[in-house]
């Protein structure tokens, strides 16, 4: 049994195919989630939900990964972020201390490396700041 089982995840990603591989991964796993294709319908959902993680692209038409992250970080939601993104791990690393998400993965996306990460992202308590 996964710890992703009973879980809420929202998945933000503007291309169809990723979006939909994740989903059906973690429904598979048992996990509850919500899609949504970019950041502004992201940030609409949110407005209503609560989630145990999020988990987002870095490079979205309209509103990117990093301006989500900011703005759910803006709005004091404290659910761990994920970014998922093909850039390199240098630029990733500086971009996941601006915007305070947890971990990244590259793309393509390894299945087996996603729900591991995901795991460990839901085991390590966040450190909420003041």
């Amino acid at each position: 049994m996964s710890i992703l089982q009973g879980k809420k995840i929202l998945v933000v990603d503007d291309e169809l195919g990723p979006r939909e591989s994740i989903h059906m991964v973690l429904r598979r796993l048992g996990a509850f989630v919500i899609k949504a294709e970019n950041g502004e319908d992201a940030l609409i959902i949110l407005k209503h939900n609560s989630f145990d993680l999020i988990t987002t692209c870095l490079q979205m038409s309209g509103m990117n990964g990093v301006d989500l992250c900011m703005e759910i970080k803006e709005r004091g939601i404290t659910t761990p972020i994920m970014i998922i993104t093909g850039f390199s791990s240098n630029l990733t690393d500086n971009i996941l201390e601006r915007t305070g998400a947890i971990d990244y993965i590259s793309k393509p996306i390894n299945v087996f490396g996603l729900i591991k990460r995901m795991e460990k992202a839901l085991l390590v308590p966040l450190e909420v700041s003041d």
